[in-house]
């Protein structure tokens, strides 16, 4: 246990494995479920993958994982953190990152509270 600190600095990566995130997807379907719902292409289209990302990072930011306080020097002292979920490894600070370029495209507000929320969070724990 003395050598926990060294471990997570040398590391190149840290992934997380959490049984609340492992079995939710991250990344939008590929394929709609409902062919000619009468939605048409264009804004709200681009809600989709800015709902999915705000998702993913709050998946995150409420997941078991964060809420156990033992777990604080793998976020705060790796390099690089990963979260796996069922169909891909999700980088916080990128994901945060995404989020951000995804409300500045779409400019929708409605999600920029949530991103602010996110962001400060995701600053916080990368400077300790």
């Amino acid at each position: 246990m003395s050598r926990i600190r060294a471990v997570y600095e040398e590391a190149d990566h840290v992934l997380v494995l959490d049984k609340s995130l492992s079995p939710c997807t991250s990344s939008i379907p590929s394929e709609t479920s409902g062919e000619g719902d009468g939605e048409a292409d264009g804004e709200a289209s681009g809600e989709v993958p800015l709902a999915k990302s705000a998702e993913t990072c709050l998946r995150i930011l409420t997941s078991t994982w964060m809420r156990r306080l033992w777990t604080l020097q793998e976020g705060v002292l790796s390099k690089s953190l990963y979260f796996e979920f069922q169909d891909r490894l999700v980088h916080l600070v990128k994901e945060t990152a995404e989020l951000g370029d995804l409300l500045i495209k779409h400019k929708d507000l409605r999600y920029f509270r949530i991103w602010r929320d996110i962001s400060l969070e995701v600053r916080q724990s990368s400077n300790p």
